[in-house]
């Protein structure tokens, strides 16, 4: 079943097992060894991994490292630069935990809490417009209104800090 799968995709059509059984369900890359910050590996170009095969054992963190992966696989899909999440106040990296995982590598599976993140008290749900939108809208998931929106109150945050400013003068 697993190789009918496998052969499914393509590219893969000629794909053989290297050991007829199953792969055990703690079966982890060395992500530090193997692969980018994109989380593309080294040695196959647009071959892309998250999840538990990088060491993680967390939704959370599953889910980030399957965003930063499937953008990076569309944008080499159509020539485009990767994604490196190197802003971890603004996006993704402190649940993909890359400055850790692949900087350090990971020798046992690994949670990110949002505790041990270097940015700990910034990364909060009442400020993610702030740290996301501009990313997102370069990745072009902000839409027009949106962007006016987030522009608009950008300018009104900007007015009012500029005004406690001169109060504090």
């Amino acid at each position: 079943m697993q190789l009918e799968l496998v052969r499914s995709i393509p590219g893969c059509e000629h794909a053989r097992h290297r050991r007829d059984r199953a792969i055990r369900s703690n079966t982890t890359i060395s992500i530090r060894a193997r692969s980018k910050a994109t989380l593309e590996t080294k040695a196959i170009a647009g071959l892309f991994f998250a999840g538990q095969i990088n060491g993680t054992t967390g939704y959370e963190e599953a889910a980030a490292q399957g965003i930063l992966a499937g953008i990076n696989a569309a944008r080499f899909a159509r020539g485009d630069a990767r994604l490196v999440d190197a802003a971890p106040r603004r996006s993704l990296s402190s649940a993909c935990s890359s400055t850790t995982s692949i900087t350090r590598g990971v020798s046992e599976p690994y949670r990110m809490f949002t505790s041990r993140a270097e940015y700990r008290l910034q990364l909060r749900e009442d400020n993610a417009d702030l740290r996301l939108t501009e990313q997102g809208r370069q990745l072009g998931v902000v839409d027009d209104a949106r962007w006016d929106a987030y522009c608009a109150q950008a300018r009104r945050d900007g007015a009012r800090a500029r005004a406690i400013e001169i109060d504090v003068r």
